[in-house]
Order: structure tokens, then C-alpha cells, then sequence
């Protein structure tokens, strides 16, 4: 991506890409490091207390309360929206129930 948006070229994809607050960028940085080692079964799992904490110490948080909260509710919020994203699409690929009258 980063060799595109180098080039010059226009990307209709990149065009609405959101600017993260400086401030939060350290979300950003850390929902990324904890994505990449979600637990997944049959569902999406939510981050594991133990790997946030980790990543706080590695990030070097100073409000490890704050920041677990903030990482639980991104989480939350993502989860919500896969969820939603799973059941609509399993709902479009059901059949159409039959009418129970005796037409």
C-alpha cells in the first residue's frame, strides 16, 4: 500500500482513509499487534486479558488500567460489527421459508 500512495496514483480505496489523532495512534499500533493473535473456533474471540496486558508493558502504558479499558471496548465494538457482519450474511444465504397455509 505504502508503494502505492507513494506513486502518485489515485486509489479509490485510500480516498476516504481516516487520520488517526497522533494521540491514539498507540490504540491503533496496539489492536493491531493483539489482532494478529486472537484466539478463533467457531466464532471470533475476544482479546485475551493476559495479551493486552502484555502488549501495555510493551507499548509502555502508564495507565494500564485505562488503556486495557480502551482496548476492551475497540474490541467490543468489533466484535459487535463481525457479528452482525456473520449473521446477515448467513441470513441472505438461507432459503426463503415456505408459507404454512394451504394455498
Amino acid at each position: 500500500m505504502e508503494k502505492v500512495e507513494g506513486s502518485g496514483q489515485d486509489v479509490k480505496a485510500l480516498e476516504d482513509k481516516p487520520e488517526i489523532n497522533p494521540a491514539d495512534r498507540v490504540y491503533y499500533t496496539a489492536f493491531g499487534m493483539l489482532s494478529s493473535s486472537r484466539q478463533s473456533g467457531m466464532s471470533t474471540n475476544p482479546f485475551v486479558l493476559s495479551e493486552i496486558l502484555v502488549c501495555a508493558e510493551l507499548l509502555g502504558m502508564a495507565d494500564v488500567l485505562e488503556f486495557v479499558s480502551i482496548i476492551q471496548q475497540l474490541d467490543s465494538n468489533v466484535l459487535e460489527m463481525h457479528d452482525g457482519t456473520t449473521r446477515s450474511s448467513t441470513d441472505s444465504n438461507s432459503r426463503p421459508q415456505q408459507s404454512k397455509s394451504g394455498d
